[in-house]
Parts: structure tokens; C-alpha cells; sequence
């Protein structure tokens, strides 16, 4: 599953990935700080970037406000996956996280790394 696919898909994906975050949360709810913190930051950006990624057609004010507020959510999850990895070194991907190109591109280093994790599961 890559962040940028059909929506129908996308709409599985954002929720089977609400689904896990909810989950780990639940058992563990200081998650971002034990051994599984950055699987956890990893697909809670992916997530809340997709659900930034959707669009309506005529969005009504209410939720271009909401559309709005979903955007920085999702630059903030980005920026604090990316500050994790470049702290740890724990970045995935072609291209590592201390890469200056990610200060501009959070949502791209998000999504390579998303895109690692994912084809690493399968």
C-alpha cells in the first residue's frame, strides 16, 4: 500500500493503520519511547498524511478548517518521525533522514520510509 493510491484503497488503509495506532496505544500508552516509538511515529504520519491527502469535492468552511488542521497534524507527525530517525539513526530508506532534501520534503521522507516498511512486512 503506497500513501499516494486510489482512494478506495486509501480509505482501507487509513483505517486498518487508525486501527493498529489504537491498538498500540492502548497496550502501550507511552508507545513513542519504547522499542516499537518509531514504527509508531512511522505510521501514525503515514496516516495522518493520508487522511490530509483526501479531498471532497465541495467542501463545505467547517471543513476546510478541518482539512486545514489535518495538514499541520500531518506536517508535525512527519517533522517528529524525521527528528527521531536523524536522532537514532534509524532511518530506513535510499536516502537517510540527516539528508538536508528532507528539511523541505517531510511528507517524501515520510513516505519513502513508509514505502520500506511496507514492502519489508509482505
Amino acid at each position: 500500500m503506497d500513501i499516494d493510491s486510489h482512494p478506495d484503497t486509501q480509505t482501507n488503509a487509513i483505517t486498518r493503520e487508525i486501527t493498529a495506532l489504537y491498538r498500540q496505544r492502548i497496550e502501550d500508552p507511552d508507545i513513542e519511547n519504547g522499542p516499537d516509538g518509531r514504527l509508531f511515529l512511522l505510521r501514525q504520519a503515514a496516516t495522518v498524511m493520508m487522511i490530509a491527502a483526501s479531498t471532497v469535492k465541495e467542501p463545505t468552511d467547517a471543513m476546510r478548517e478541518q482539512m486545514a488542521e489535518n495538514h499541520t497534524h500531518a506536517v508535525e507527525a512527519a517533522w517528529d518521525l524525521l527528528q527521531y530517525d536523524r536522532l537514532h539513526g534509524t532511518s530506513c530508506g535510499a536516502v537517510p533522514a540527516s539528508d538536508e532534501q528532507w528539511d523541505t520534503d517531510t511528507a517524501g521522507y515520510v513516505r519513502q520510509e513508509y514505502r520500506v516498511w511496507r514492502a519489508e512486512k509482505q
